[in-house]
């Protein structure tokens, strides 16, 4: 299990490295008030809880997560995140974003169009 968590944040930190690195040649990954809530590992049905929390607070889950980590992806408002960041279940919660799988390819692709 504590192998599965190391993997998940590591990859959420490279997203957040890639985003950084995006930021600053102004481009932007984030998909706007769209987030990944992640639950802790106490929480054993993950979609009894996201039903629950759809019920309460009135957004539709994107995807729902239970093998890799255990949470859902949302589209929130900023009061709706700030009330999930205060539900004990909830472990962090993180902002989502686009994902290529060739980077490199996209680069060039922009490079070419501002010649």
């Amino acid at each position: 299990m504590k192998k599965i968590i190391s993997f998940v944040l590591l990859v959420l930190f490279s997203g957040l490295a890639v985003a950084s690195v995006n930021a600053q040649s102004g481009r932007s990954d984030i998909v706007p008030e769209q987030y990944i809530i992640v639950f802790k590992n106490s929480v054993t049905n993950t979609d009894n809880i996201t039903d629950e929390l759809r019920s309460r607070h009135g957004f539709e889950a994107e995807m729902r997560y239970s093998r890799a980590i255990k949470g859902f992806s949302a589209r929130l408002s900023e009061d709706k995140l700030e009330a999930l960041k205060n539900d004990p279940r909830v472990e962090f919660i993180s902002e989502d974003h686009y994902v290529s799988i060739d980077q490199a390819r996209e680069t060039r692709q922009e490079a070419r169009a501002e010649l």
